[in-house]
């Protein structure tokens, strides 16, 4: 049981027993998380980090928004697990607000399920390329003006860079290194964002961050059954979403382990697979063409807001030693790498999985 009264506190708003066990959970870099247990049902409770979420009530509103789209689609979502939020005993929303202004919210605990790491099998890749197209099709009836943005500049790359190149100055030597990376690869990585302000690709109701570790599967048949943490769902181009689960996925190192990771064609190969068999049509001709550029970008993006986290001072991802954010940012930038070293064949394999 944990010893902050707060935490407690606010077990017991969403709770209508008096919790027996507030267990913390490791993961997530941004929200705080832990499972509650006790007489009723187990459930999920998180403390929103509203320096990163500065409209956190929006995070919930859209969860329940696409919980009511889910509702009307049973059959599409059959042997598909996502966990309802739950109402605040006192208010009946779907949130509380402590004393010092931080806002909490519970979730259904999903039983039966593990996260991973890294993929146990290649089936396991067809098995997210599925879950995610089955995301997309869920969230293909929502109104994009339903699901406002809850994190502003999401995914726009040329905010990164520009957040990226306005850091201050470091001694440390690898930081001049990783800026001549970053800035002799800046014209492709703003070529989604040319795209969409040319009408080339649409915006469209997405995830935002189906990296792997999101993903929820069954304990004993490994089947992917879930995608959790909604927090970023709204408007965003889908090539961002697949380019960010085939970073997480298809890597062979986690992003903080200080190894140099490579990409796997083939499990990239599996998940596209996956994604077409179930969503044939959920891509257009010109997202297919920019979807090799897509899986290049999102570990490239996401290594710069770490190169930017470190410069800057921690603000939106959680660390644990100093240094954290440089070495993943490494890790994100070493994948750059080895898919710029295949690039060819990743070419290859997207036109001759997705055009046939």
């Amino acid at each position: 049981m944990v010893n902050d009264p707060i935490i407690f506190q606010a077990a017991c708003q969403f709770s209508p027993a008096v919790p027996e066990t507030i267990t913390p959970l490791p993961g997530g870099n941004i929200n705080r998380t832990w499972l509650v247990e006790g007489a009723g049902a187990p459930f999920i409770l998180q403390e929103i980090n509203s320096q990163v979420f500065t409209r956190p009530t929006q995070c919930c509103l859209n969860h329940a928004r696409l919980s009511q789209e889910l509702q009307r689609l049973p059959s599409l979502a059959a042997g598909w697990r996502f966990p309802a939020l739950l109402p605040c005993l006192a208010s009946d929303k779907p949130w509380w607000y402590d004393p010092g202004g931080r806002l909490w919210r519970a979730l259904e605990f999903v039983a039966d399920t593990i996260s991973l790491t890294s993929l146990d099998v290649a089936d396991q890749a067809v098995e997210l390329g599925h879950g995610l197209a089955l995301f997309h099709r869920f969230c293909a009836a929502i109104p994009l003006q339903e699901l406002p943005t809850t994190i502003d500049h999401f995914h726009d790359t040329p905010y990164y860079l520009a957040q990226l190149f306005k850091a201050p100055a470091s001694p440390e030597p690898e930081v001049e290194h990783w800026l001549r990376f970053c800035q002799k690869r800046q014209p492709q990585a703003e070529e989604l964002s040319q795209a969409q302000l040319q009408g080339r690709v649409a915006l469209t109701v997405c995830h935002g961050d189906p990296k792997l570790a999101n993903f929820l599967f069954d304990r004993d048949s490994r089947q992917a059954c879930s995608l959790i943490d909604l927090d970023t769902l709204g408007p965003g181009l889908r090539l961002h979403d697949l380019g960010d689960c085939l970073r997480s996925c298809a890597a062979s190192e986690p992003e903080d382990t200080g190894q140099p990771p490579s990409f796997d064609l083939q499990v990239c190969a599996s998940f596209l697979a996956g994604y077409q068999g179930t969503g044939p049509d959920l891509l257009s001709d010109q997202e297919v063409e920019l979807l090799a550029r897509a899986v290049w970008l999102l570990p490239f993006e996401l290594g710069c807001r770490f190169f930017t986290e470190h410069l800057h001072g921690h603000s939106y991802f959680h660390c644990r030693y100093p240094g954290q954010n440089l070495v993943r940012a490494q890790g994100q930038f070493g994948l750059v790498c080895s898919i710029e070293e295949q690039w060819l064949g990743l070419e290859d394999l997207v036109r001759t999985t997705l055009k046939g």
